[in-house]
């Protein structure tokens, strides 16, 4: 475990907004998918407004009408020199300070967009930090954990899932809390390679959601590959996804490199109906390379195929017949210093956001972008913002109270004071500090 921390991974979107983002004409969230010289000045671009619901109540705090919420763990049991003493105690008691915060904010009309954990200038590495929009309905969030020493599966994952999936809930979000390894046999040989020489041992947190006037229950299925040196693990399970298409079931999750979680919808989507072409992309066994991934991803991307979910080493697209524009994808590493002179030139480029690419622990701290070969003339403007949380002891309650700092509170009443301006929150992400992407569609008057 690094410098004896705990890992999180980043959370991916919704499983309901996946559904959306594999559709045509829909933009996607994070941790998910859908799908020179001198320029000739141009007319002023003219911004879109996006549709926003309105209500009389939009907020957690009735006085506050934000159309975004910041969601995160008011406390944790425990003290700031002893945090790690009980890690067990402080990650159930942050799990449970989340999900009582999103039911608060579910409950006044929020529903989740985007959760981010890891890294970010935290003064504890392992407190999640979520954002909520507000909705027409109402929601209600748990959570559940599974602990693993199998790299590859996700021990009683589909025991805890179908006791809630049976009372209609579905996953929105998915982490990594922590993964720690060790070498499995001293002297062999195959230390050296990562997975065969390895014992691991693996903690994931599970975020579910459903509205509150949802009564039937979730079907499911978790398609998994055994790792091994024959057959085609990748085409096997692209197959497998092809099959269950067929039947109404929709890629929501990737575990793992070696696990995918399908749910059912009882909609008529054109996804199920089109019968898509579906590539699954995975670095090798024994290797850890994501360049292999990114290289796999742009060569299909050139034939047309678009990117659904990602996570570590792995990668899930798909192509329907009438939709073969060749694109191609680019990784923006968010902790790099020049990330903003980077993500500039993307949007001066017409690239457009699509989703996030954790690391191997988990962190969300890269932005991938869609680039059309052929410019349609459409641009996006894009702003980051940054907050800061700080922990106050109370020791006679031996909890540690989380907050934002007061200059992250004028930081969320910014966020929504550009959101009035036609931004819209795409996801959170991980660079020296939990960050937001906000994005804003461009459209030229010559268009």
């Amino acid at each position: 475990m690094r410098k004896g921390l705990l890992y999180i991974t980043a959370l991916s979107l919704a499983s309901a907004v996946i559904v959306m983002i594999l559709l045509p004409n829909v933009s996607s969230q994070s941790g998910r998918v859908a799908q020179s010289s001198t320029p000739t000045p141009s007319p002023t671009p003219q911004t879109t407004q996006p549709k926003v619901t309105k209500s009389k109540s939009t907020s957690i705090l009735d006085h506050t009408p934000d159309e975004y919420v910041l969601i995160f763990p008011t406390s944790y049991e425990g003290s700031l020199r002893k945090r790690f003493a009980n890690v067990n105690r402080v990650i159930q008691t942050l799990s449970a300070s989340l999900v009582e915060q999103l039911n608060k904010s579910g409950g006044r009309g929020y529903k989740l967009v985007s959760i981010v954990t890891g890294e970010a200038g935290y003064p504890i590495s392992i407190v999640p930090v979520g954002i909520t929009r507000f909705d027409e309905g109402r929601y209600e969030y748990q959570q559940f954990q599974t602990t693993s020493d199998l790299f590859f599966v996700k021990s009683a994952f589909e025991e805890k899932y179908a006791e809630f999936s049976k009372e209609g809930f579905c996953i929105v979000a998915h982490s990594l809390l922590y993964t720690s390894c060790e070498p499995a046999f001293v002297g062999d040989r195959g230390l050296g390679i990562p997975d065969i020489g390895e014992k691991c041992e693996s903690r994931d947190l599970f975020l579910l959601e459903k509205e509150k006037s949802a009564r039937r229950p979730t079907h499911h299925v978790l398609l998994s590959s055994v790792p091994g040196w024959r057959g085609h693990p990748s085409v096997e399970m692209a197959t497998q996804i092809k099959e269950k298409l067929a039947q109404g079931f929709y890629p929501s999750e990737i575990l793992s490199k070696f696990e995918i979680l399908l749910e059912q919808t009882e909609k008529n989507d054109d996804l199920l109906t089109s019968k898509p072409d579906v590539e699954v992309i995975r670095s090798s066994l024994g290797l850890r390379d994501d360049a292999i991934v990114k290289k796999e991803v742009n060569k299909l991307a050139l034939q047309g195929y678009r990117l659904a979910l990602v996570n570590n080493e792995i990668a899930l697209m798909y192509r329907r017949t009438n939709r073969d524009t060749p694109v191609t994808y680019i990784w923006l590493d968010a902790k790099k210093k020049d990330f903003e002179n980077q993500l500039a030139k993307l949007q001066e480029s017409g690239a457009s956001y699509r989703m996030t690419y954790p690391n191997r622990q988990g962190d969300k701290e890269k932005l991938i972008f869609e680039q059309r070969l052929i410019d349609n003339g459409e641009r996006r403007e894009y702003k980051v913002l940054k907050f800061q949380f700080q922990e106050t002891e109370n020791a006679a309650q031996n909890k540690v109270q989380i907050d934002l700092t007061p200059v992250s509170k004028e930081t969320v009443k910014l966020m929504n004071s550009l959101v009035a301006k036609g931004f819209i929150v795409r996801d959170l992400f991980v660079s020296d500090k939990v960050s937001v992407l906000l994005e804003r569609t461009l459209i030229s008057k010559n268009r």
